[in-house]
């Protein structure tokens, strides 16, 4: 790519979300949502992201950078640090509304809980809340993606072996169906905590995907903590 497509520009949060709205990008996502069914997906849609940047002049990024402080980021362009989360829709009520009424929905006793864990040399990575506070206000991104995956499995062509937490999955189908909107209400009282202790501006985006093996839906939270 030559210098005079380079694009030096900051990156904003709408430059993402046009991205995420192309056709270009749905289409690769729909064949991500079929390959990629039996992982979480969080990776390949950076890889994908971070494609698309790059032909649209981004050409300063890269992938998995380690950067200050010795913190590594899923995706830095233009200097732009970018870390991502995946989770899915049963997460929401399994977990995160779980864990957030066991700390109150308070920001400052979820935080003070990961510096115990660390004191006790414990592991963390089992609950929702933590790994992602830890990426929003710890590792302090420029931007933060939150993305909510939402399946109907009580449609799926495939056995739900082959699908990554069918079990839990199809459970909440039973229960909630999927793209409840009760569950994804969540995400923006849970982000409302988070901007207590960090403020940030944020969007949010949906791609409706309709595969060979199940309906879903991306749910996308874009995070900005730029002034």
């Amino acid at each position: 790519m030559s210098m005079a497509n380079t694009n030096q520009e900051r990156l904003e949060i709408e430059t993402l979300k046009s991205i995420f709205s192309s056709d270009s990008y749905v289409k690769e996502l729909t064949e991500l949502s079929e390959y990629g069914a039996h992982i979480k997906q969080e990776r390949p849609m950076c890889y994908i992201l971070a494609k698309h940047l790059y032909k649209r002049g981004f050409v300063d990024l890269a992938l998995e950078k380690t950067f200050e402080r010795h913190q590594w980021y899923d995706l830095v362009v233009n200097n732009t640090k970018i870390e991502a989360k995946f989770y899915y829709e049963s997460d929401l009520l399994l977990r995160l509304k779980k864990e957030m009424e066991k700390f109150e929905w308070n920001i400052n006793l979820l935080t003070a809980k990961r510096e115990s864990l660390i004191k006790e040399g414990k592991s963390k990575t089992w609950t929702m809340t933590l790994p992602i506070a830890e990426d929003m206000l710890m590792k302090k991104p420029d931007i933060f993606l939150l993305i909510i995956l939402s399946r109907d499995l009580q449609r799926a062509s495939v056995p739900l072996e082959q699908i990554c937490w069918s079990e839990n999955e199809i459970n909440y189908n039973r229960k909630y169906n999927y793209n409840n909107q009760d569950s994804l209400a969540l995400v923006d009282k849970f982000l409302n905590c988070v901007r207590q202790k960090r403020h940030f501006l944020s969007d949010y985006l949906n791609i409706d995907i309709n595969n060979r093996l199940f309906p879903s839906t991306y749910h996308i939270y874009v995070c900005d903590f730029r002034n």
